[in-house]
């Protein structure tokens, strides 16, 4: 029997106006390629002055909400955590 693997979960918040998400991308997309890893893009709607197509409200849920359990905050962008807990 295979040794049962530990999978991470990368979640990635970002927005499109944010001068420091490409470089974001960039690390989040070298991350998910690692075995293992999966990644989820989430694209915050409070940081861009259009609200583009690519925002959206549960987003800005989502990180409000890991940000109450990892005591972090205030939402900010980029923001990667790791399976929850960093």
């Amino acid at each position: 029997a295979m040794a049962q693997e530990r999978v991470q979960v990368v979640e990635l918040f970002s927005a499109r106006s944010c001068a420091f998400c490409p470089k974001a991308d960039e690390v989040f997309h070298e991350l998910i390629e690692r075995p293992g890893v999966i990644g989820l893009a989430c694209h915050v709607s409070y940081f861009d002055a259009d609200q583009s197509s690519l925002s959206r409200k549960f987003c800005v849920e989502r990180q409000t909400a890991l940000n109450k359990i990892l005591r972090g905050g205030p939402n900010f962008t980029p923001e990667m955590v790791i399976s929850g807990t960093a």
